[in-house]
Order: structure tokens, then C-alpha cells, then sequence
């Protein structure tokens, strides 16, 4: 009896891992997605892992940041800490706001002599003259397919334009205002874009982080021919980034109190992000008719 037991439990266990990958071969496929082994670990890892959060760390355990410590390849900390304090100016383009931010908001510990202040932006004026005067600004909203900024609708707020020249969208999301020129068989549409709004900007921050959909394909080009010294944080992919905003700003509150680089930052943002990056391949395959080149990052810097 001891030696059926011990054979059927090997045996059973097979069976379970052929019927859990078969599974997630048939998902992937109905969602449009290659079933790769990539993609199936990314299935497979997506139903185990919790979305990436880090708690502030308290006062005493903080360690003493030397201004020459390394942030990325433009900064030191030194530089981020203006006057023995860090400046983080937040925009959060949702009403009601997320649930989980306003503990955020205001003072940390950053170490002795140090305070970092998390500053909550309400409208794109806040947002212009954060650019001017914190060391870190973060957007959370919309890409708008590239075309730059968006603020409520309701504030009659203008958009930031700072795209490229030209840019494709998908029909159904072609604005009254956009110039088209030119359609696609795949039912793209390329219109007009433009960056005039980045040589409006005063940009004296270090880091900018555009946590919308796509910002990195959309951006990154445009905006490190404006302002190559300023780091850009970006996503690969469509995302859900307001509502992940209160984990997002706790993992970049809880790096910069341990003056971690940049790219370890980043680095802990990525963790645990399979569901979010399978969403977002689908959106690629879908709704941009990109089959294929998808990256195995949603953030990059």
C-alpha cells in the first residue's frame, strides 16, 4: 500500500503540472498571445505573486546617505537632496484618488539631517512648476497614444504635447481634433503629433517618471533629445498605473530612504509584474497589431 501511495504521488503531481501548462496554452491563445515558454511562466507566475509593495522604513533603521553615493549615470544624491531635503512632486490623473495615498503625502525620514517631502500635484500648474522646482516628478495617467500630458476634463486644463512628429492610433480612439495623415490596412491611423509642450517646460528635476500606457515607446526618444541629462522612467506596456500608484510611491519612497540607484528602484518596481505584463502583450497584440519584439520589463529607466 506504502509503494502505491509513494507511486501515485509522482504520477498525480505529473499530471496536475501537464494540465496546469495545457491550461495556460489554451488561455494564451484566446488572448491572442504566442504560448511561449515565456509566456506560459509568465501565466504560471501571474496566478502565485502578489503585486510589489514596500513599506517606508522607520527612522532608526535608516543609514546615512553620503552625497557622492550614486543615484544613475547623471546624479549622486547629493544632488537629489537640495538643502538636506528630497522633493517628490506626485500628479495622479483619477477622481476619487486611490485608497492607500494619503498616508503617503508629506514628510519621511531620509536618513540624519535628512527629510524627503512627498508633494501631491492638483492641476497643471502644480504640475509645470514641479518640473521647476523637486527633484523627482511622477505623472500618473494617461499617454494619450503618445500625444503628450492629459489633465481632468472637467478643469479645462490644456494638455502637455510632447510626442513625435508623427503618430499611429487605433481607429476607434481618433479624436475629433487630430490630423490625419494617413491610414493603415491594420487599422491604425497616423495623425500629427508634436513636442511643443517640452520647450514650454522649466525642467530642473533629476528624474521624471511617465507612469501612463506605452510612455516608453511613445517618449523616451522625444524626451531625451529635450532634456538628455533628466532621467526618464517609463512603462512598456499598458498598465494600470493609478491604481498600483500608492505601491509604486512606497517602493520609491522606501529606495531613495535607503539610497538605492535608480536602476535598483527599478529594479523592485519589476518584481512580481507577470500579470501586468501578459495584459499588456494582449493590448499589444490586440489593439496596437504588434505580434511579436514585446520586452520582459513594464518599467524601464
Amino acid at each position: 500500500m506504502a509503494l502505491l501511495f509513494a507511486l501515485r504521488c509522482p504520477i498525480q503531481s505529473a499530471v496536475n503540472r501537464l494540465v496546469t501548462r495545457w491550461t495556460a496554452r489554451k488561455t494564451l491563445m484566446t488572448w491572442g498571445l504566442a504560448p511561449t515558454r515565456e509566456n506560459i511562466h509568465l501565466y504560471l507566475t501571474s496566478l502565485h505573486t502578489p503585486t510589489p509593495s514596500r513599506a517606508p522604513v522607520p527612522a532608526s533603521d535608516l543609514p546615512a546617505i553620503p552625497p557622492d553615493a550614486p543615484f544613475s549615470g547623471h546624479w549622486r544624491y547629493g544632488d537629489l537632496f537640495r538643502n538636506h531635503g528630497l522633493s517628490i512632486g506626485v500628479y495622479i490623473h483619477a477622481l476619487p484618488l486611490p485608497d492607500g495615498l494619503a498616508d503617503l503625502i508629506g514628510d519621511h525620514p531620509a536618513g540624519p539631517g535628512n527629510t524627503l517631502t512627498l508633494r501631491l500635484l492638483r492641476s497643471r500648474r502644480d504640475l509645470v512648476e514641479s518640473f521647476a522646482r523637486d527633484a523627482v516628478v511622477l505623472y500618473f495617467g494617461h499617454a494619450n497614444f503618445g500625444k503628450g500630458i492629459l489633465f481632468d476634463p472637467r478643469s479645462g486644463e490644456a494638455p502637455i504635447p510632447m510626442g513625435r512628429d508623427t503618430l499611429l492610433v487605433p481607429e476607434r480612439h481618433l479624436a475629433p481634433g487630430d490630423e490625419v495623415l494617413g491610414r493603415l490596412d491594420n487599422g491604425l491611423i497616423r495623425i500629427r503629433g508634436g513636442a511643443d509642450g517640452l520647450k514650454d517646460l522649466d525642467v530642473q528635476c533629476n528624474v521624471f517618471g511617465y507612469l501612463g500606457c506605452r510612455t516608453d515607446p511613445y517618449f523616451r526618444d522625444v524626451w531625451q533629445a529635450h532634456v538628455p541629462c533628466v532621467d526618464f522612467v517609463a512603462t512598456t506596456y499598458v498598465t494600470h498605473s493609478v491604481d498600483a500608484a500608492p505601491g509604486i510611491l512606497r517602493t520609491w519612497i522606501s529606495g531613495l530612504q535607503r539610497g538605492q540607484t535608480l536602476a535598483a528602484i527599478v529594479d523592485d518596481l519589476n518584481r512580481n509584474q507577470s500579470a501586468a505584463i501578459l495584459f499588456g502583450r494582449m493590448s499589444e497584440t490586440t489593439r496596437y497589431r504588434n505580434p511579436d519584439h514585446h520586452p520582459d520589463r513594464l518599467f524601464t529607466y
